[in-house]
C-alpha cells in the first residue's frame, strides 16, 4: 500500500512538473516566434512603473525580453530627488534596448509629469534615441499619456506604439483633485496624439471581482472611447484568473501579458 501511494505523489509530481514545462515552454515559444521581427528592430523601448514603483518593477518582464534576444541592452535612467537625470550606459547611438525609468520621488506622478520629457529629450539628444516604444504600468501609463498629448515634436523621439498595464482613468481619480484636474487636462489635449501611434491597452479581472483589486475593469475599459478617435489602432485585452495571477502588480509577471505585449511591440 505505502509502494502504491509513493508511485502515485510521483505521478502527481512528474504531472506538475510537465505542466510548469509546457507553461514556460509556451511563453518561451511565443517570444522566440517574434525573435525575427525584432531582429532588425531600431526602436528603444522605455516602461515607466506605477505610484510607489521600485527601479526593478519590470525585470520579469525586460529579462523575458533580453534572454529570448527580442533587445540588446537593459538599461536604467535614474531620476534623483531634485530632478538629475542619469542614463546608466556607456552607448551613444541606442538601437533597440529597453529603458526602465526609476523615479526616486516614486510617489508624485505630478513631478513624474513635468521630468519625463526632460528624459526623452536627452536620451534623443544625446543618445540619438529617434524612435521609441512606450510601456507603462498603472499610473505610469498616464505619465507617458501626458507626454504624449504634449507638444513634443522635433527635439523629442517619435512614438511608434504606446502599452498600458492596469492604467487607471478619469473615474479612478474622484477623490484626488489634483490628479484629477491633470487627467481632465490629458483628456482635452488627446488631439495633439501622433495619429499614426498604435495602442494596446491592457487590464487585470480577478475572479469574483470586477477589478485588478486596485483598479475597476471599467476603469480601464474608458480609455478606449477616449483614445480611439486620434490613433492608428487601438487594441484591449483583460485578462482574467486568479489574484496571484491578475492582481494589480501581479500582471507586470504574467506570462499572457508578457506575451502579448511582446507580440504587440515585435510583430
Amino acid at each position: 500500500m505505502k509502494r502504491v501511494g509513493m508511485i502515485l505523489l510521483l505521478v502527481i509530481v512528474l504531472i506538475v512538473a510537465f505542466l510548469g514545462f509546457k507553461k514556460y515552454n509556451t511563453t518561451d515559444s511565443i517570444l522566440k516566434k517574434v525573435q525575427s521581427d525584432a531582429g532588425n528592430n531600431d526602436t528603444v523601448t522605455i516602461f515607466v512603473g506605477g505610484y510607489g514603483s521600485s527601479p526593478n518593477a519590470f525585470n520579469d518582464m525586460v529579462n523575458a525580453f533580453h534572454n529570448n534576444g527580442l533587445t540588446t541592452e537593459k538599461i536604467r535612467v535614474n531620476i534623483t530627488n531634485n530632478g538629475k537625470i542619469d542614463v546608466d550606459t556607456k552607448q551613444k547611438q541606442l538601437k533597440n534596448e529597453t529603458i526602465q525609468v526609476a523615479f526616486k520621488r516614486n510617489k508624485d506622478p505630478l513631478y513624474q509629469e513635468k521630468l519625463f520629457p526632460k528624459v526623452m529629450k536627452k536620451l534623443h539628444l544625446e543618445y540619438n534615441v529617434n524612435k521609441v516604444n512606450l510601456v507603462g504600468h498603472s499610473m505610469g501609463g498616464l505619465i507617458e499619456l501626458a507626454y504624449l498629448t504634449g507638444n513634443h515634436r522635433n527635439e523629442y523621439p517619435k512614438v511608434i506604439k504606446f502599452a498600458t498595464i492596469a492604467t487607471p482613468y478619469k473615474r479612478f481619480f474622484k477623490t484626488n483633485n489634483n490628479i484629477s484636474r491633470s487627467v481632465d487636462q490629458i483628456e482635452s489635449n488627446l488631439k495633439n496624439v501622433p495619429s499614426n501611434l498604435q495602442v494596446l491597452n491592457m487590464g487585470g479581472h480577478i475572479n469574483g471581482k470586477d477589478s485588478d483589486g486596485v483598479v475597476p475593469v471599467a476603469g480601464i475599459k474608458e480609455f478606449g472611447p477616449m483614445i480611439k478617435p486620434h490613433v492608428a489602432s487601438y487594441k484591449e485585452r483583460i485578462f482574467e484568473g486568479t489574484e496571484g495571477q491578475v492582481q494589480h502588480s501581479n500582471l507586470r509577471h504574467n506570462s499572457k501579458v508578457i506575451d502579448t505585449l511582446a507580440e504587440f511591440l515585435w510583430k
